[in-house]
C-alpha cells in the first residue's frame, strides 16, 4: 500500500490520507459539510468514496416516503404549473415548460425518483446533452433542475442540501454543437433590400395584390424600420405612431415596449393546442424592456422618415396610440410570416446572403456602422446594449477586420500617401453614415 501521508484530490473537494486502526491501514478521504471535517474509512479508495457519496445521499434526502417516491418530470410539473408560474412573465413561463417538455417529461432521469436523485447521475445527464444540444440548451436545462431543487430546499424543505450545489454547469468547450454564425447584409445587399422592398405586381410578375399594388405590403415597411433603426424585432412590432417623436427638427423613435407571442392556456396553465396538436400563441404588448438600456431614442435616417411619412399618408384618420405596423385586417403581422417575406425579398432581389432572420437586420445596422467607423459607444446605445463589451463580443469578428483595416493605414515612408481619388471616396463614404443615422447623443435624448 502506497505510504504517502496525504494526495489533495484532482477536483479539490477533499484529500486522501493513511491512518492505521489495530495494525490495518485504511484510506482516509475526508470532506467538509457545513465547517466540518467528516472522514470516511476503507481498505480500498472505492470503498471510501462509496461510503462518502452513502453519507451526501443521507443528508441530502428527506423523510417523507411520498415525495421520495415521486417522479422528478411529476415534481417539476407541479412546481412549475402551480408555484414557478405567477413568479414570473409569461414567455419566461413558455421558455421553462418547454425546457420541462423536451429534455425532462419521458427521460430517464424524469423517471427517476426524487428519493434516487443525486449530485452524480444529474452531472451524467447534463455532460450527455452537451453531446447532442448547444450551450443554451444546456444552461437552460441546468437553470430549471437548479430553480425546482432550491424551492424543494428552502421552501419546503425537502431536503438539506440541494444536489445541485455540486453539479457543475456545462462549458462552451464541452459542447459539441457550437453556435451558428449569425448572418448579416454586407452594403449591396442591404441596397438590393430597399430597392426590392419597392417592388410593384405587374402583369408578367404578379405575387400578392392587384397590379401596380406593392407585392410586400407591411411586412416590407416593418423590415425596412428594423434596417434602418437596429431594432429588436418584437420592438419594431410595437412600434405605435406615438413612439415618433420631433425633436430639434429631427425625428427620433422611442423604443419602450416589445410585442411577444405567448403560449394561449387554460385556466389550470396548460397550453391551449389547434386541430394538429401544435402550440396557439396570441400575441401581447409587454411594457418591459430586456433591460434598462433598451428602453431608448434612437434619430430616424431620411430613408425611415420618408418610410414613415408614406405610412401615415396612406393611413388616414390614424390616432397616436395605433400601431404603425397592421396587416389590411388591422392585425399585427406575424412573426414568421415576416420572416418568410425577408427570405424571399433577400432571393428575388439576388442578394448575396439568402437566408437570414429578422435579427440579421439589427446586425447588418450594426456592421455597416462599424464599417463606417461610428464610436463604439454611440452603436452600444443605439442598439440598446448594457455596456459597450456586450457590443464588442457581439461584434467581435466585424471589429477584428477594422483593426487590420487600421494597421494598414500606417504609411510613414515618403511617397506613401494615400491618392486623392481614395481620400475624397473616404470622406463621401463616412458622410453617408448621417443617411443611417445621426448618432449625437445630445440630440437623442
Amino acid at each position: 500500500m502506497d505510504k504517502k501521508k496525504k494526495s489533495r484530490a484532482v477536483n479539490g473537494d477533499g484529500s486522501w490520507g493513511i491512518k492505521k486502526i489495530r495494525d490495518t491501514e485504511y484510506f482516509v478521504y475526508r470532506k467538509y459539510y457545513n465547517g466540518k471535517r467528516k472522514e470516511f474509512y476503507g481498505k480500498t479508495k472505492t470503498e471510501a468514496k462509496k461510503k462518502c457519496k452513502a453519507y451526501e445521499n443521507s443528508i441530502v434526502s428527506c423523510d417523507d416516503k411520498a415525495f421520495k417516491r415521486m417522479c422528478l418530470e411529476d415534481y417539476m410539473s407541479d412546481w412549475l404549473y402551480k408555484k414557478f408560474r405567477g413568479s414570473v412573465s409569461e414567455r419566461t413561463f413558455d421558455d421553462k415548460e418547454q425546457i420541462m417538455n423536451s429534455h425532462i417529461v419521458g427521460t430517464e432521469i424524469g423517471y427517476m425518483q426524487m428519493g434516487a436523485i443525486d449530485t452524480e447521475l444529474i452531472q451524467d445527464m447534463l455532460y450527455e446533452k452537451a453531446k447532442t444540444y448547444s450551450l443554451s440548451t444546456c444552461k437552460k436545462i441546468y437553470f430549471i433542475l437548479n430553480q425546482m431543487f432550491e424551492y424543494a430546499v428552502k421552501k419546503e424543505e425537502r431536503y438539506k442540501v440541494n444536489p445541485m450545489d455540486k453539479v457543475d454547469n456545462v462549458t462552451g468547450k464541452r459542447v459539441k454543437q457550437k453556435p451558428k454564425e449569425e448572418a448579416f447584409l454586407e452594403k449591396s445587399d442591404m441596397e438590393k433590400l430597399v430597392k426590392e422592398a419597392d417592388r410593384v405586381n405587374t402583369a408578367g410578375f404578379r405575387i400578392n395584390g392587384d397590379i401596380g399594388t406593392r407585392v410586400y405590403g407591411v411586412n416590407a415597411d416593418l423590415i425596412l424600420m428594423l434596417l434602418y433603426t437596429g431594432a429588436r424585432s418584437e420592438e419594431g412590432f410595437a412600434l405605435k405612431f406615438e413612439d415618433f417623436i420631433e425633436k430639434d427638427g429631427k425625428t427620433i423613435v422611442h423604443f419602450s415596449h416589445v410585442i411577444k407571442d405567448i403560449i394561449a392556456r387554460d385556466d389550470k396553465g396548460k397550453a391551449l393546442k389547434n386541430s394538429k396538436g401544435q402550440n396557439v400563441y396570441v400575441q401581447v404588448d409587454v411594457p418591459e424592456m430586456k433591460s434598462e438600456s433598451s428602453n431608448r431614442y434612437v434619430p430616424l435616417n431620411a430613408e425611415a422618415v420618408e418610410l414613415l411619412n408614406r405610412i401615415k399618408a396612406n393611413r388616414k384618420g390614424y390616432k397616436p396610440s395605433d400601431y404603425v405596423f397592421v396587416t389590411e385586417k388591422g392585425t399585427i403581422p406575424d412573426f414568421k410570416n415576416v420572416r418568410r417575406t425577408l427570405v424571399k425579398m433577400l432571393e428575388r432581389a439576388e442578394c448575396e446572403v439568402t437566408d437570414m432572420g429578422l435579427h440579421g437586420l439589427r446586425r447588418s445596422f450594426a456592421s455597416y456602422l462599424i464599417n463606417n467607423d461610428v464610436p463604439l459607444v454611440i452603436i452600444s446605445e443605439l442598439l440598446g446594449h448594457s455596456n459597450v463589451i456586450v457590443t464588442q463580443k457581439q461584434y467581435a469578428k466585424v471589429l477584428q477586420v477594422k483593426k487590420a483595416e487600421g494597421t494598414d493605414l500606417m504609411k510613414f515612408k515618403f511617397g506613401a500617401e494615400t491618392p486623392k481619388e481614395e481620400k475624397e471616396s473616404a470622406i463621401v463614404e463616412s458622410s453617408k453614415i448621417v443617411s443611417i443615422v445621426n448618432v449625437k447623443k445630445r440630440n437623442i435624448i
